[in-house]
């Protein structure tokens, strides 16, 4: 089973996530923050800081005294609510990971966490079995992703949809000349980490950030600034909403 850890920056400091959360729900459950430490086997103190960084940083406070307790606020309840929708929807866009790993043999392993795009889907053509999704990520940027039927039926994807594209390091394959694929992004190479067996390339395309990670043996003569094209099959590209 995949999984992964969920979290959200506000101003460069971590806001909240999952300790936060969990810890703001005990604050409910106990009536107090010293009664919620203790629950979670936490100092006093670390709660304590934890309640302070989110009250300084969210709109309002989130958690207030009463009494002798303390009790969530209204923005606090709406942190958790909020918080625990997105956890809904990133364990959704995960599950997909299960599908492909299914039906395509994937190596997690590999896969490039900054090779994620917010896209915006403005074309569908598909049969029976496959659905191909024509992506627009930026007035530059236009990609094209294979799902099954069964995928695009249960994640309800239509024109207009608001998508994330999430496309494997290992599956970007580099070309000094443009191939005659549906998805090749100009690129410069602005990264080259070499490993025993692998080497990692990082890649600028207008505003774009891509990873692609090749054997040895198949990178080639390629060096920084070098001007390359990003390639990769629609079948690689994995959708997530």
């Amino acid at each position: 089973m995949i999984k992964s850890r969920l979290w959200i920056e506000k101003d460069g400091k971590n806001f909240l996530g999952h300790g936060k959360v969990e810890l703001l729900e005990k604050i409910r459950e106990c009536g107090s923050i010293n009664a919620a430490a203790k629950a979670m086997k936490m100092s006093y103190k670390a709660a304590w800081d934890a309640v302070d960084s989110l009250n300084n940083l969210a709109k309002s406070p989130v958690v207030v005294k009463i009494g002798n307790g303390s009790k969530l606020s209204d923005e606090g309840e709406r942190l958790i609510s909020k918080f625990r929708e997105l956890e809904a929807k990133e364990n959704e866009f995960l599950s997909q990971f299960d599908d492909n790993l299914e039906q395509n043999s994937l190596a997690i392993s590999n896969l490039s966490a900054k090779n994620q795009f917010a896209a915006i889907v403005r074309g569908i053509r598909g049969d029976t079995v496959s659905v191909e999704l024509e992506l627009y990520i930026n007035k530059n940027t236009t990609i094209f992703s294979n799902i099954t039927k069964d995928s695009f039926e249960r994640l309800k994807i239509s024109v207009e949809t608001a998508v994330i594209a999430v496309i494997k390091a290992n599956s970007v394959r580099i070309s000094a000349t443009k191939p005659k694929l549906p998805n090749a992004l100009k690129c410069e190479i602005s990264k080259i980490k070499t490993g025993e067996k692998l080497t990692q390339i990082s890649l600028n395309s207008g505003d774009l950030t891509l990873t692609s990670t090749v054997k040895n043996k198949e990178f080639g003569e390629f060096k920084v600034g070098d001007k390359v094209y990003a390639c990769f099959m629609p079948d690689s590209v994995i959708i997530g909403k």
